[in-house]
């Protein structure tokens, strides 16, 4: 999954993290524009 912007991909990640799917077991999941708040995400997030 790509997403728009890195805002979207944390809350795509808290969506799959509560719908008991893995990043990046189950789903693989980037965003877009490295905001520094992606560096604390669990898992990391790229971007």
């Amino acid at each position: 999954m790509f997403c728009f912007d890195d805002a979207l991909a944390l809350g795509a990640l808290r969506a799959l993290y509560e719908r008991g799917l893995r990043v990046p077991e189950d789903v693989a999941l980037m965003g877009f524009d490295d905001i520094e708040a992606t560096r604390y995400s669990t898992p990391s997030l790229s971007t």
